[in-house]
């Protein structure tokens, strides 16, 4: 680990954990770390509404856990950066460990 965390570091790391701490998120999180989806996908994957899944990747693309590439009238998210998926699969091991 690095050194002490200053006070902008433990704010963006409590922003991040904060995010990924909803389970709706999550479960957009997990749904993008397999393949890029559009919104209209991700619902019906999620069995969830449009508009909620929207507002979730909002704040997602807000803190860069998600990226968004336009095709058409349609635009895909995957997951930002690989650290993402790492920080996913770290924690789903954590989560089965103490389960």
């Amino acid at each position: 680990m690095a050194a002490a965390l200053t006070e902008q570091e433990r704010d963006r790391l409590a922003e991040l954990f904060g995010v990924l701490g909803d389970r709706t998120r999550i479960r957009i999180a997990w749904a993008l770390s397999e393949k890029e989806l559009c919104v209209k996908d991700l619902a019906t994957l999620l069995e969830m509404n449009q508009p909620a899944v929207s507002r979730a990747l909002k704040e997602m693309r807000l803190l860069r856990i998600v990226a968004a590439r336009h095709e058409r009238q349609f635009v895909y998210y995957r997951l930002n950066e690989g650290h993402i998926r790492s920080l996913l699969a770290e924690a789903y091991e954590h989560a089965r460990s103490i389960a």
